[in-house]
């Protein structure tokens, strides 16, 4: 997380997902999700590009505004690449 509200929004995530009283690592796994390529896998700009703006609206949760200012890009601009690739 990196900054305090996404480390709250991460511990309730884990509560929320835990299957008992406590807890556990694995909880908290779960947040991390499964990377879109294969470790040591050459990606492409434009495919690095997909990934970047995936993980910016699902860190906000579909905001496409707060995804927009997180990645330094106008609103349209974000709008046009999310067309463009098909997010």
């Amino acid at each position: 997380p990196g900054n305090v509200r996404e480390l709250q929004h991460l511990v309730e995530r884990a509560i929320i997902m835990s299957e008992g009283t406590e807890t556990r690592l694995a909880d908290f796994i779960v947040e991390a999700g499964r990377p879109k390529f294969k470790p040591g896998e050459i990606l492409n700009l434009e495919d690095m590009e997909k990934i970047t703006i995936e993980n910016a609206i699902a860190r906000y949760r579909g905001n496409i505004s707060k995804a927009a200012k997180d990645l330094g890009l106008g609103r349209t601009t974000l709008y046009r690449k999310i067309n463009k690739y098909g997010i």
